[in-house]
């Protein structure tokens, strides 16, 4: 197997198995917050553009 390497993503990030995580928006949520606000209010969904 080529990720996911422990539980805490601390051996993922030290073998650089996460590359492809870390290029994502999921990366900017996966951080832990200190405060009240939800995630998706802080880190928001680009508005998709209707036909």
């Amino acid at each position: 197997f080529n990720q996911c390497f422990g539980v805490l993503g601390v051996l993922d990030r030290l073998h650089g198995t996460d590359a492809l995580f870390r290029t994502k928006k999921a990366y900017a949520r996966y951080i832990m917050m200190l405060s009240f606000i939800p995630a998706r209010e802080a880190f928001p969904e680009p508005v998709k553009k209707a036909f």
